[in-house]
């Protein structure tokens, strides 16, 4: 078994990168924050490290100046990190505006959206592992005399380690929690009717055809395991490519039928799931550049320009493996 995108490059770790910005970028810019000022303080509770910070500094993150400075802060980060203009100080500063943008917002909902957090520790895992990386080249060029090649895997595993153990940690925690009686037909239709009753505005509201369809309530009742089952092996993922692709004709299906039918749609999750593809794959999708042997194998470009090469601590931009020292 081999670990996925234990060979990744650039051009993948670029197009994860422009992705996960990206979606923050429109998630961000279509959610007015400054517009909370608005709101009566006594309304504020705050959630995570907002819950210790002092009453004075309280008062000040709800002013409207405030929000505008951060919601405009972020929005240039974001929007500097796509440019790759001083990216990685750009990233520190977006993943810091994006938690406090999360943390005041949520703090007016009372509780904390788990369908956002996959996405900003996939912000965090790109925006800190190349200040990691500069101190390591630092570290190890005081002792080489070739400068190292950056590790584009690490971020990527990290972003799929941590999709896949959210999904082991819920249903283990649905497993613990709940036992077999989470599975009982009645769970599923009382979340159903109540998404579809209970919210205003339901997004489809076809929960309520479990009233009237007993035939859907057995089907959503035997996929419920199943599903449960492929959260706790989630990070199976990792190392098996056939379970990556029975994981996907799944969760896939699951996430749609959950936006149908329980009003609940991670749709960021499903577009942190382009990992899930291997790395040919995503090669294809992005168009962003093709592989010396399949340029000169297909004759795409009259005069290629191959990506370089890296063996041995020196880096050829001829496509040819340099002969190790003696």
């Amino acid at each position: 078994m081999t670990l996925l995108h234990q060979r990744a490059s650039q051009r993948t770790l670029e197009f994860i990168t422009r992705l996960v910005f990206g979606l923050w970028l429109i998630k961000l810019a279509a959610d007015a924050l400054p517009r909370l000022s608005l709101l009566p303080p006594a309304v504020f509770d705050p959630v995570g490290f907002l819950g210790v910070m002092p009453s004075t500094l309280r008062r000040l993150i709800l002013s409207g100046s405030f929000l505008w400075t951060v919601e405009i802060a972020t929005v240039i980060s974001l929007v500097l990190v796509l440019a790759k203009v001083a990216r990685t100080a750009a990233a520190l500063v977006a993943c810091a505006g994006i938690t406090l943008h999360l943390g005041i917002a949520r703090s007016f909902a009372g509780n904390i959206g788990h369908q956002d957090l996959v996405l900003l520790y996939a912000a965090y895992w790109l925006a800190l592992c190349p200040v990691a990386d500069g101190f390591a080249r630092r570290a190890h060029d005081r002792r080489l005399a070739a400068p190292q090649p950056s590790r584009p895997e690490i971020p990527l595993v990290g972003i799929v380690a941590t999709l896949c153990c959210t999904y082991a940690f819920v249903g283990i925690f649905r497993l613990v929690q709940g036992g077999c009686d989470v599975f009982a037909p009645e769970t599923l239709r009382f979340w159903a009717l109540r998404n579809s009753y209970h919210v205003v505005h339901p997004t489809w509201g076809l929960g309520k055809l479990l009233l009237e369809s007993p035939r859907l309530t057995d089907v959503l009742t035997w996929g419920f395991p199943i599903v449960t089952a492929f959260e706790v092996l989630a990070p199976l993922c990792l190392v098996s490519r056939r379970f990556r692709q029975l994981f996907l004709l799944v969760m896939v299906p699951f996430h749609l039928v959950s936006w149908l039918v329980l009003d609940l749609f991670f749709w960021e999750n499903l577009a942190l799931y382009v990992l899930f593809l291997d790395e040919p794959w995503l090669n294809r999708l992005t168009r962003l550049g093709h592989d010396v042997v399949d340029v000169r194998r297909w004759g795409i470009w009259k005069h290629p320009v191959p990506d370089p090469v890296v063996e041995g601590g020196a880096i050829r931009a001829d496509g040819r493996i340099p002969m190790r020292p003696a």
